[in-house]
């Protein structure tokens, strides 16, 4: 269990708008930053082997929100901390650059607006859900290519500052965020 009482899940999704893949969930109903504290949690974060998506659930508006949280390896390829707070953004909020505290006492790493952000009215339009699905494919594949090189000993993250799902994240074409370390291995 992620601090703050947030539960964090793995899962894997059968059929996730329209696809198959294996991703790891992190359940929410607020805005409030997801919190990595403990010894284990923070080991547990940083070595995800899948991409990892926030879901934020609205009940009461009737809408699903996906954050990427690819980001959260450009903060771990900068420095480590004692804490790490996955900061969902609001619809106008951009992904910047991971912020950490000069005593590594805390890592502040923004996620960005959704990526997806459906209604139930939207998960019942066959159009809308294949739109859906493919701003969700485009970002999942970001996240496991970010995976795939630090786990192949290639140490940069490339990532968009900015959402936009069409018709792919933006850093398919050329990087945003680029941050490259000679070996995470010996942080």
């Amino acid at each position: 269990m992620a601090s703050g009482g947030t539960r964090t899940t793995s899962a894997t999704v059968p059929v996730l708008f329209g696809f198959a893949a294996a991703v790891f969930l992190g359940p929410k109903s607020d805005n409030k930053p997801l919190c990595y504290e403990k010894e284990h949690e923070l080991e547990w974060i940083r070595q995800q082997a899948n991409p990892f998506l926030l879901c934020g659930a609205s009940p009461k508006a009737g809408v699903v929100e996906l954050y990427s949280t690819w980001n959260r390896l450009n903060g771990f390829l900068r420095s480590g901390a004692q804490r790490v707070e996955l900061v969902p953004g609001g619809p106008s909020d951009n992904c910047g650059i991971p912020a950490t505290a000069e005593d590594r006492s805390l890592q502040r790493i923004p996620l960005g607006r959704p990526i997806v952000r459906a209604s139930v009215d939207d998960l019942k339009d066959e159009a809308t859900t294949t739109q859906l699905a493919r701003a969700l494919r485009a970002w999942v594949d970001l996240d496991r290519e970010n995976i795939v090189n630090e786990a192949g000993g290639m140490f940069w993250v490339s990532g968009p500052r900015e959402v936009r799902n069409e018709p792919r994240p933006r850093c398919r074409e050329a990087p945003d965020l680029l941050h490259w370390a000679e070996d995470l291995r010996a942080r």
